[in-house]
């Protein structure tokens, strides 16, 4: 049934940039890992860092990582990242939470997760990152 005034909630058209893994779903790993890092390191350097920080991609061009996304979209015989050379990959972000958020974001535009498994994973790293700095002594000394 359409929605009166609104669009769809369905989008038949919409395909994820990734396989969907074909298990059930849980706590994303990848965005408790972005809680983990960003609460650490804005205990160290406040929430919102002077300059912001950038964040650039792998240039290793042997990483299999990023075996699959590199191409020679231009004909020059160098392999680019849709379009854009390699060393120029890159994202830049105001917060650590900007970041966090885009990264929680990825796994649902990916199809590897819903949106309930990449909230949990980051409040799971969130926990993770706060019981290490409760409890580690050498992060009290500050």
């Amino acid at each position: 049934e359409q929605l009166t005034g609104t669009a769809s909630l369905d989008d038949n058209n919409w395909t994820p940039r990734e396989t969907t893994p074909q298990h059930p779903c849980h706590p994303s790993g990848t965005s408790a890992t972005a809680g983990i890092a960003t609460t650490l390191l804005a205990s160290f350097y406040g929430e919102k860092p002077v300059g912001g920080f950038t964040v650039s991609a792998d240039v290793n061009r042997n990483s299999a990582r990023l075996a699959g996304a590199l191409v020679d979209t231009n004909g020059d015989g160098k392999t680019d990242v849709n379009g854009v050379a390699l060393e120029e990959v890159s994202r830049t972000y105001t917060s650590f939470s900007q970041a966090r958020e885009e990264t929680r974001l990825s796994r649902i535009y990916a199809g590897a997760h819903f949106r309930f498994a990449t909230e949990r994973g980051v409040q799971l790293g969130t926990k993770v990152a706060n019981y290490v700095i409760s409890n580690n002594p050498l992060l009290k000394s500050k």
